[in-house]
């Protein structure tokens, strides 16, 4: 198997399980040491929302494919096929014109040697849908997530409207960060 190959399918397992450690990943893929370290260099740098957890694995922390606010229904199938077909398009939290800004803030912390990271005051924001259990109960997941992953687009869209960071969607809700990682005065 290419490497590539190894990379993608790591990241479909990750993504569905929601984290993975680094003995699995090499019993998975039947990597050796140096194997499993260009694999994790790799995940790390490629997917924005892969952290390392604790030195013993790793964790997904966007949405997943399998499981939340990952799949939307594609626009290209005709209407009476759409309701059956899934597209395997994630759904980014963070928009490319953000993503750079945080590098950038990144590479300039970096660059005063703030390698631990520093003191902020932020804003968090905790935001669902109320009632959303009786709204989706009975119904299969295809179609709940129908009826979510609209809202849940709107939450964070509003998020970043006002530059904020969707650190994590939370079924019916999304959890936000105001003034970190990009820094705003007027962050509340």
């Amino acid at each position: 198997m290419k490497f590539s190959e190894v990379i993608e399918q790591a990241s479909e397992l990750l993504q569905r399980r929601g984290c993975i450690t680094y003995r699995s990943l090499k019993r998975e893929f039947a990597l050796d040491d140096e194997g499993l370290e260009d694999l994790k260099v790799e995940l790390l740098y490629s997917y924005p929302h892969v952290v390392e957890d604790e030195g013993r694995g790793l964790r997904w922390m966007g949405t997943s494919p399998v499981s939340s606010a990952a799949f939307q229904v594609s626009d290209s199938q005709p209407q009476d096929s759409r309701s059956q077909t899934l597209d395997v398009r994630p759904i980014s939290y963070t928009p490319p014109h953000l993503a750079d800004r945080i590098r950038a803030e990144q590479a300039t912390m970096e660059a005063r040697g703030a390698l631990e990271g520093e003191r902020k005051t932020i804003t968090a924001l905790f935001a669902d849908l109320k009632g959303s259990t009786a709204l989706i109960e009975g119904l299969d997941p295809e179609e709940a997530r129908a009826l979510i992953d609209p809202a849940l687009q709107l939450m964070m869209d509003a998020v970043h409207r006002y530059e904020g960071y969707v650190a994590q969607a939370l079924g019916d809700g999304v959890f936000a960060l105001f003034g970190a990682p990009i820094a705003h005065e007027d962050h509340p």
